[in-house]
């Protein structure tokens, strides 16, 4: 839905803050979302499989991985 909006209009509601996405699934397309100076956390691929909370640590989708993610941003 967003992509359907004009950009000026996306730029808007995104505003200019360091954006993080954090995505349970394959992060693949959230690119255009956090621009040059964000951060995506979640799975770089398809085929992985197992406990949730395993492979959520494995990819460093949990509280850490946001929080290291959050002051990389900021020191930027």
């Amino acid at each position: 839905v967003l992509d359907k909006l004009p950009l000026e209009y996306q730029e808007e509601i995104l505003g200019a803050a360091p954006r993080i996405v954090v995505e349970a699934a394959y992060k693949r397309g959230w690119e255009k979302y956090v621009g040059l100076h964000g951060d995506i956390i979640g799975m770089d691929g398809f085929g992985a499989s197992g406990p949730a909370e395993q492979l959520y640590e494995y990819f460093g989708i949990t509280v850490d991985g946001i929080v290291d993610s959050v002051k990389n941003l900021l020191k930027k």
